[in-house]
């Protein structure tokens, strides 16, 4: 048998394991973007005189024990609690199912997947600054590559973290439409955050599939040209015996970098990594 009280049911309690099962139908206030009804089950019960009070992954209820009625809910949402778990559902409902479609797999916040050579990461990084009214997060980007991993250390990462990846961004800097920063407010449309994020996506995944190989890996920053990867660049050229490309990205780094006071430091590296290959260093 079930109790309604102001369109919560209580299901099911255990006093002996202090939990309770809770049902309501849908609602546009408490949740949002949920399919017809569901379950949620309290995580923690704290207990004041008669008053129980139940907190859940969703919202916040203070329950009057000493009622007449049995029970009597005396506060209901907290509001924060509620942005997360929108963006709980996105995660588990959206960008999991789209992720999976692609082989990624997920652990906690981070999705990735694993080829002969590289390993591709998404990650969902919640920001510092969150409160009640305002949730927001990073989707950073990376790809681990063993070969590049080799070089620098002669150690590979089994489970690389995005910290680790030798190819690193943020969302926006591989998809213009998207945010750097996406918020959820309470004002946030669901589907529209969902279509802008999984759009975003769907551009990082087009550019992933662009980067099967650390050499390819190393040729997008050899283009720009940046000093990031800059040794581990010289390295794969000149292994490969590509002393054209070596020659045309050191002048690159030179006539960009030349007149910074880091540069000597750089330079004195570059040319070890020439001489141990025999290679003339032009400098």
């Amino acid at each position: 048998m079930r109790t309604r009280f102001n369109g919560f049911f209580i299901c099911r309690t255990c006093m002996k394991n202090n939990s309770y099962e809770l049902y309501h139908k849908r609602s546009q206030t408490f949740i949002v973007r949920m399919g017809k009804t569901a379950f949620y089950s309290v995580e923690r019960l704290r207990r004041n005189g008669n008053k129980v009070t139940l907190l859940s992954s969703l919202y916040q209820l203070i329950f009057d024990r000493g009622s007449n009625s049995g029970l009597r809910i005396v506060l209901e949402i907290s509001g924060g609690i509620r942005l997360q778990q929108i963006f709980n559902d996105m995660i588990k409902q959206d960008v999991k199912p789209f992720l999976s479609r692609h082989g990624f797999t997920k652990k906690s916040l981070t999705f990735s997947k694993r080829t002969e050579s590289l390993v591709y990461i998404i990650n969902f990084q919640k920001s510092s600054g969150n409160s009640a009214d305002n949730v927001m997060f990073y989707v950073n980007c990376g790809i681990y590559a063993a070969e590049l991993a080799q070089l620098q250390s002669g150690k590979i990462a089994t489970e690389p973290k995005e910290a680790e990846c030798h190819f690193r961004a943020r969302i926006r800097e591989i998809a213009v439409s998207a945010p750097d920063r996406f918020a959820i407010t309470s004002d946030t449309n669901g589907d529209d955050l969902s279509e802008t994020l999984l759009n975003g996506l769907t551009e990082v995944l087009h550019f992933f599939d662009t980067k099967t190989s650390a050499r390819s890996i190393a040729d997008y920053y050899i283009a720009g040209p940046y000093l990031h990867l800059g040794e581990e660049s010289f390295h794969l050229l000149l292994q490969a015996k590509d002393t054209i490309a070596a020659g045309q990205y050191l002048r690159a780094l030179r006539e960009k970098y030349g007149s910074e006071a880091r540069w000597t430091i750089f330079e004195k590296k570059y040319k070890m990594i020439f001489d141990q290959y025999g290679v003339n260093f032009d400098s």
